[in-house]
């Protein structure tokens, strides 16, 4: 039995050679890009907005603002790459500031739902005897509806084409309606901080049942492979094993 993420698989997908460094021969080189580190530090920052609404400890902006800041100077190393030209790590940093400044904005007091998880930790069982790992940026409800909620934090933002192909959510979604006994309806949520707006779907029991046999289908692709090679690919440059990889190295 093996624990598959999104991640995992989307990893496989983008390239073998870097799946079979990573989750094989488990050469583990964190992701030191700067959109990595951005990413991890904004979803750092909402988690703590969210748990602190949760406990009836209401942040301001200028906490929020000081809470990123926090994270960002604790994890901010000389290793990080900057990789698109004419930008720095400061412009980063003021663009972080930004996207969540507009969602505080947005969504100010952040009460719209009632907070059941975040940053969940679990597993949903697969067909094959595999699991699929389950981490929800925040979990809400309404009554018996229930709100699968995640942060997209990339510059450019999202579209209702970009959701139409996400799978993540989706597979979220058969964990919340398999685990909650109270669930009526589930609905997917995604959060674009740089378009600042949301999409939302409900998510459909025949969908999602063709989307798990799609997942076990790439799960057992990957296992079935005995040839991890490398594919070369606009991602390269962001990639932390260039250095011995035949095609980047």
């Amino acid at each position: 039995m093996t624990d598959y993420s999104h991640s995992r698989i989307q990893t496989f997908q983008q390239c073998p050679f870097k799946y079979r460094l990573m989750y094989i021969d488990k050469i583990y080189r964190p992701t030191r890009t700067i959109e990595a580190f951005i990413g991890e530090t904004i979803h750092k920052a909402l988690h703590d907005l969210q748990k602190n609404y949760r406990t009836c400890r209401i942040a301001s902006m200028d906490d929020l603002m000081d809470i990123y800041r926090t994270y960002w100077e604790k994890g901010l190393t000389d290793d990080i790459v900057v990789v698109k030209k004419g930008m720095t790590v400061k412009d980063y940093y003021s663009k972080g500031g930004e996207l969540l400044l507009w969602y505080y904005h947005h969504y100010d007091p952040f009460d719209d739902l009632e907070i059941v998880g975040l940053e969940t930790d679990e597993r949903l069982q697969l067909p094959d005897g595999n699991r699929y790992y389950v981490r929800i940026d925040k979990l809400g409800r309404i009554d018996d509806t229930y709100y699968v909620c995640d942060y997209k934090t990339g510059w450019k933002g999202i579209t209702q084409t970009d959701i139409a192909y996400d799978t993540q959510l989706g597979m979220y979604a058969l964990w919340v309606m398999r685990n909650c006994p109270d669930v009526s309806r589930v609905i997917l949520r995604w959060y674009s901080l740089a378009t600042d707006e949301h999409f939302e779907r409900d998510a459909d029991v025949g969908h999602l049942a063709m989307l798990e046999e799609d997942v076990v289908k790439k799960i057992a692709h990957i296992e079935s492979c005995e040839r991890f090679l490398s594919k070369k690919s606009g991602l390269c440059p962001y990639c932390q094993y260039q250095e011995i990889c035949e095609k980047t190295g």
